[in-house]
């Protein structure tokens, strides 16, 4: 009889645990949920780039490192060799970024982030 005492006990303990465990899952969706819209704004004021959508996209990549390095201009080459992304795509999205307003070219092809 003990051990069917012990397994009905270990059995509710792990019901328990489990609803638990639900619980802090819901508790972490609502958080990652909060985490998103602080990127996305954060994102908004400091970059004007594509709202944070779960995924780091090429483009917050670039325009995060562009912050990074706001006291000089950087190479297309740079950029891409620092994110380990082909050169021509960064080229492609700085162009893009330029003709948005996002960044600007300064003086042999580097780019930096457009001061408002």
């Amino acid at each position: 009889m003990n051990d069917v005492n012990s397994v009905l006990e270990i059995s509710q303990k792990l019901e328990n645990l489990n609803r638990r465990l639900a619980e802090l899952d819901q508790q972490r969706d609502a958080i990652q949920d909060e985490i998103d819209e602080c990127m996305t704004k954060l994102g908004y004021v400091t970059a004007r780039h594509v709202p944070y959508s779960g995924k780091i996209t090429t483009r917050q990549l670039t325009i995060a490192m562009l912050n990074k390095y706001s006291d000089r201009p950087l190479a297309p080459q740079d950029i891409a060799a620092e994110l380990e992304i082909d050169g021509q795509t960064i080229r492609g999205l700085l162009a893009r970024l330029a003709r948005e307003g996002v960044v600007k070219r300064s003086a042999h092809g580097r780019y930096q982030i457009a001061k408002e």
